[in-house]
């Protein structure tokens, strides 16, 4: 009883059996289901491949540093270069495509726990984590080729570092954020005016509390504004 007892309030272990719950929901027949390529999956498989083979997209441009062409609707770039690394691996298939999306989606899991231990306390970041592995649309996101996926777990990075510099007073972690925040505008459209609010927001909220000086806020601005003027 007293081992049930502790094991009842180790939550790092209830942690791990949720991010292994996380992993079977979104990596179990993960080539096989969804059947088949959806139209968007085939077209990054298809860039993907492209882009590995010959170092240009479909439409022949080399090596493009801000969005794909597509079908048109010229999506970022961060997942098919990510997505790279398992066609190398895996061959070109459904599951290399997903690969990316599913890792992604276990990497949210995670964060969410910290979210949630970092604002309220561990009890509330592991249930947040348990609640996240197991909602259907979360599983579903992760068992498709989606740039959203990612942008939403840099998203959650963002929002740790920003939380954890007000606790730290490092500027260090200010600029961590801030790198992660740009980063969801080269992950998914969306967040072009999305992130730069978000970015406001952390930046305001800092600086009230921590009482940053004028030249410590201008670093993590430049950086943001840096990373965004390709956009």
């Amino acid at each position: 009883m007293e081992y049930l007892r502790k094991l009842k309030k180790n939550y790092y272990f209830w942690l791990l059996l949720t991010l292994l719950l996380a992993a079977f929901l979104r990596f179990y027949q993960l080539g096989n289901i969804p059947s088949g390529f959806l139209n968007d999956e085939a077209n990054k498989g298809y860039d993907v491949y492209s882009l590995l083979a010959t170092g240009k997209d479909q439409w022949v441009s080399f090596l493009p540093l801000i969005n794909l062409r597509g079908f048109g609707d010229y999506p970022p770039l961060v997942y098919h270069y990510l997505s790279i690394i398992p066609v190398l691996l895996f061959g070109l298939n459904e599951f290399s495509i997903r690969f990316i999306s599913a890792i992604a989606g276990i990497s949210s899991v995670f964060l969410i726990y910290l979210l949630g231990k970092k604002i309220f306390n561990e009890k509330v970041g592991v249930f947040s984590a348990l609640s996240l592995a197991i909602f259907p649309w979360a599983i579903g996101l992760s068992r498709v080729a989606m740039e959203a996926n990612i942008a939403i777990t840099l998203f959650l990075g963002a929002l740790i570092f920003g939380l954890k510099n007000r606790e730290t007073k490092r500027i260090r972690n200010l600029i961590i954020s801030t790198f992660f925040l740009a980063l969801t505008i080269y992950t998914y459209s969306a967040f072009i005016l999305f992130a730069p609010i978000v970015f406001i927001v952390i930046i305001i909220d800092n600086s009230y509390k921590n009482k940053i000086k004028l030249k410590k806020v201008l670093i993590p601005l430049l950086i943001f504004l840096l990373l965004i003027t390709p956009i």
